[in-house]
């Protein structure tokens, strides 16, 4: 079955009921694209990268519980620049999908071979909600981080030229077929099996769902239930806690970079912020001394005895990031109350 069949079936049978996206530059008919997905965190934005991964398109080493590409996760333009190189060299069609990547894509623009953007949009209620739940933040400055994001997107948009597409995460959620649909004319697929399009289907979902290719990696974890020993497996886990530890140092540089800027403002007692921020400034020395002492478990191989132990010290790297983001966020939070009465 060919794609054009498959996507008039998709069209025909929904009539297009509601539209899911928005195409604001077309996309280019050419052999080689790079696409970068663009929205708030909790935005949805996982669910299209996993799409993206679904159609083939190489989105970054998968994660278990992730659709982000660790490897962007850092901030040095000239390590995202040899990355993105790498990758050009690599793969004819690629991209990926991390959050703050909008906070330096302007940067990395003369590097991007024929990109493609897509920007995910979701209610903002529903995305404070769900960073309460996974994040622990509070709603009064999850509200206020999204907003945040939203107008530096705004800015984004204003100035691309590229191919771009907005996607509302509730319209997919209720039309799954017209999404389908217009993801597939977005991004020019061809030849679309009945098996990829079931695999879209399963995948988009309210939750976290596991792309076809995760299913078989958290298949073979389930497995390891029983082969404690599974050395690849707890490669793969420990190479996850590397990266955790290693974005918590970036957070404490930021966290470290905020607390010099915020000392050039003038303090009073009045900011709702200042309290919850002074409060997890204390607590930077301990989470930094947290960061070394795992980074010095790995050291020894305290962290991967068996794959118990690996995915115990994995998640235990895991609250810890929790904890320095929230103290980020109540930054962020009381430097926006600064800037604004200024």
């Amino acid at each position: 079955m060919t794609y054009q069949k498959n996507k008039r079936v998709i069209c025909s049978e929904k009539k297009m009921s509601i539209k899911t996206c928005e195409v604001i530059i077309p996309a280019q008919v050419v052999d080689q694209k790079t696409y970068i997905v663009l929205g708030v965190a909790r935005s949805g934005t996982s669910m299209i990268a996993g799409c993206l991964r679904e159609l083939g398109i190489f989105m970054g080493e998968i994660v278990a519980d992730n659709h982000e590409d660790p490897v962007f996760f850092s901030d040095d333009v000239e390590i995202l620049k040899r990355i993105i190189l790498e990758r050009n060299n690599k793969y004819d069609n690629w991209g990926w999908k991390v959050p703050k990547t909008m906070f330096h894509i302007e940067n990395l623009l003369p590097f991007i071979r024929n990109p493609h953007f897509i920007i995910v949009t979701r209610d903002p209620f529903d995305i404070a909600n769900s960073m309460m739940k996974r994040e622990a933040m509070p709603f009064d400055l999850a509200i206020q981080h999204i907003f945040m994001v939203y107008k530096h997107l705004q800015q984004f948009v204003e100035k691309c030229l590229a191919p771009l597409m907005f996607v509302s995460y509730n319209r997919v959620i209720a039309d799954k077929e017209a999404f389908i649909c217009e993801l597939t004319s977005f991004i020019g697929s061809e030849n679309l099996s009945k098996e990829q399009l079931n695999q879209l289907r399963n995948f988009i979902g309210g939750n976290y769902r596991s792309t076809s290719l995760d299913k078989m990696q958290l298949a073979s974890l389930a497995k390891a239930k029983t082969d404690q020993m599974n050395l690849n497996l707890i490669n793969q886990i420990q190479q996850k806690s590397i990266r955790v530890l290693s974005r918590c140092r970036d957070e404490i540089s930021t966290i470290e970079k905020l607390q010099e800027e915020i000392a050039t403002k003038q303090l009073t007692i009045n900011y709702k912020s200042l309290y919850r921020w002074e409060e997890g400034l204390q607590r930077i020395p301990e989470l930094k001394n947290l960061i070394e002492l795992l980074y010095q478990k790995i050291l020894d191989k305290l962290s991967y005895k068996d794959i118990t132990t690996t995915e115990e010290f994995r998640k235990q790297c895991e609250t810890l990031l929790t904890d320095i983001i929230l103290v980020r966020y109540t930054g962020n939070r009381l430097l926006y109350e600064l800037n604004k009465k200024q």
